[in-house]
């Protein structure tokens, strides 16, 4: 099982940063510190491209609901039922630390990155909390 997080950029963040940012988590997804056991393709990629990343649409529901099951299951449901803007991504809840997690996360988020994040949520809670 995973936790469901969720990283929302600024609205004004420019296309500079918002690939900033996109590089940033992905090398962090990267590192198995990181305990991340998925991250959504098509977001990184609007990201990659400097545009803010799209919600979860239903053309992309319909491709997770096509996955095989054990792949399924690290995808939590939550996630395919919600049209939520930003970066989503899971986090194995078998080694979750919270306070372990925001560390790596802040690791590759330096704070020129972090100045273009809104918020970032843990399961539903921000990171700050």
């Amino acid at each position: 099982m995973s936790i469901s997080c969720l990283l929302v950029p600024r609205s004004d963040a420019s296309p500079d940063q918002l690939r900033r940012l996109g590089r940033a988590i992905f090398d962090w997804h990267l590192d198995p510190a990181s305990n991340c056991s998925w991250l959504e393709h098509d977001q990184i990629l609007d990201m990659f491209a400097g545009n803010q990343p799209r919600p979860l649409t239903s053309s992309r529901r319909e491709r997770l609901a096509e996955l095989e099951p054990a792949d399924r299951d690290r995808v939590t449901r939550a996630w395919l039922t919600r049209d939520t803007p930003g970066l989503s991504f899971s986090i194995f809840q078998g080694n979750f630390d919270r306070d372990k997690s925001i560390a790596s996360l802040q690791q590759f988020l330096t704070p020129d990155v972090t100045s273009s994040v809104q918020d970032l949520l843990i399961g539903e809670q921000s990171w700050t909390n």
